[in-house]
């Protein structure tokens, strides 16, 4: 596997990993049911994915299935949580984020266990929210059961990524990926990215362009919820018009390899 995280220490072909440094940060928190602590680290890993579409993102004119029950993956005893449940645990955890705030979502996290039974969680979610799992459940998979990956990711980074001040009509911006460069994230020699926001104070449709490098690529991603999905990606020398609602953008530069 490309990496893997061992309590506090991280195992990586490529750092950063946010995926891996996640699960190191939430150690302390302790041994979590596996549900949510892949799920945490799915919803915070960051922009590891944000270069090509993901496995959960359906393409044009398929068929779309349906997405794995949350209950369903509760209710398995497995000490490892099967692949198949990583996306609805991210997406589920972001919706418990959402809803009832990160600190509050942290305490729960903090008082599961890896082999928690089903009716384990229940009581302590019931005791943290003060709702019961099934109704939360029922819920989200009415709401946001089908919200794909693009939608939800834009969650710590990115959306707190320093701001691009404009006049609301026309936004030009030149960045140099410079590996010397504090805000530069990633690792020389192969991918190296910045991220910057703006807000748009009014909806509308915009014209954009990404120059430079051609290997260069940019993800615009929306800073909502799942009603907000990634606007785009783009890669240099393209141009799109995309409607953009108000509210904050978040905007990822990155070249597909990079050095000085």
């Amino acid at each position: 596997m490309p990496a893997c995280a061992v309590v506090r220490t991280v195992y990586a072909s490529e750092m950063p990993h946010e995926h891996e440094l996640v699960h190191s940060a939430a150690s302390d928190l302790g041994l979590a049911h596996p549900f949510f602590v892949e799920g945490l680290a799915m919803a915070f890993e960051g922009g590891a994915r944000d270069a090509e579409p993901t496995d959960d993102e359906p393409q044009p004119g398929a068929e779309v299935e349906p997405a794995p029950r949350v209950l369903t993956a509760l209710r398995e005893r497995s000490t490892w949580l099967p692949g198949e449940y990583y996306f609805v645990a991210g997406a589920f955890t972001r919706y418990l984020i959402d809803r009832f705030g990160l600190r509050q979502h942290l305490e729960f996290y903090r008082r599961t266990w890896y082999a928690d039974p089903y009716r384990a969680l229940a009581r302590e979610f019931r005791s943290v929210f003060g709702a019961t799992l099934e109704d939360v459940v029922a819920d989200f998979e009415a709401e946001r059961a089908d919200c794909r990956y693009s939608a939800w990711r834009f969650k710590l980074l990115e959306c707190e990524a320093p701001e691009v001040t404009w006049d609301g009509e026309r936004l030009a911006r030149y960045f140099t990926l410079d590996c010397d460069d504090a805000a530069a994230i990633g690792e020389a020699g192969v991918h190296v990215r910045t991220v910057q926001s703006f807000e748009v104070a009014a909806a509308g449709r915009f014209r954009v362009e990404l120059r430079g490098n051609p290997a260069v690529r940019a993800t615009i991603g929306s800073c909502g919820g799942c009603e907000r999905a990634m606007l785009a990606r783009l890669r240099a020398g393209e141009v799109q018009e995309l409607e953009l609602a108000a509210g904050v953008i978040s905007c990822a530069p990155r070249p597909t390899r990079a050095s000085r």
